[in-house]
């Protein structure tokens, strides 16, 4: 799914450029299409239980929406509508959702239709009141949270412990026999997650960064050096 999104993403948006059709709009349609087709999928797909929800958790069509409201977020954010409404109720709107989303995720019928809707949406909400509100006491204490020191290291590697904690998580239960405590497990999972990661940030991310950088400067000074 992700690797649909970068590839035609970029395209949708320069379609959206070249055409003028009203951003927010789109975003939002494609959102409430998602929806649909999730709704769909659990109305009328004939396959067992299993089989639907692995469907609806790994298909772009279904979960597009997942990354479309952070994208519908950042171009809210270029205008004053987010900044005007960021606040402590705001961010306490978002988590809201998010505790819905978990607390009954152990309903099938809205685990796999709402609360892919409600669980991004809630992310995109808090974020925007933890970037945007005014300082206040509880949005200073949650901003000085997050930029502290374990929080920033834990933010770097992020997407790396996001590419990896799976094959990680399953390498350790093998590893440990295959029928680990949890208490066992978990530790233990999330210590190899982390070394794995900061690996991969320190000797990929980070190097393949610094090439893109200098290709991309160097492109804009050519015209220039002529």
């Amino acid at each position: 799914m992700e690797e649909h999104f970068y590839a035609l993403f970029p395209l949708l948006l320069l379609w959206l450029a070249v055409t003028k059709r009203p951003v927010v709009r789109v975003l939002l349609g494609l959102c409430a299409m998602a929806l649909a087709i999730r709704v769909a999928y659990v109305m009328f797909l004939p396959v067992d239980a299993e089989q639907l929800r692995d469907q609806i958790y790994r298909s772009s069509e279904t979960r597009i929406d997942s990354l479309l409201f952070g994208c519908l977020l950042a171009v809210l954010a270029r205008g004053d509508f987010v900044k005007r409404y960021a606040g402590v109720a705001m961010l306490f709107a978002g988590l809201t959702l998010i505790l819905i989303a978990m607390i009954f995720v152990e309903f099938p019928l809205f685990r796999d239709t709402l609360k892919f809707s409600l669980q991004p949406i809630g992310v995109a909400v808090a974020m925007a009141a933890i970037l945007y509100a005014k300082p206040g006491y509880i949005i200073n204490v949650v901003r000085w949270v997050l930029n502290s020191p374990p929080a920033v290291f834990i933010g770097r590697i992020s997407f790396s412990a996001y590419l990896t904690h799976t094959a990680m998580f399953h390498t350790v239960r093998v590893t440990l026999g295959g029928d680990p405590s949890w208490w066992l497990l978990m530790p233990a999972a999330f210590v190899a997650t982390i070394l794995v990661s900061w690996l991969s940030f320190r000797y990929v991310e980070q190097p393949m960064i610094r090439i893109g950088k200098q290709w991309t400067i160097g492109r804009r000074l050519r015209p220039a050096e002529g």
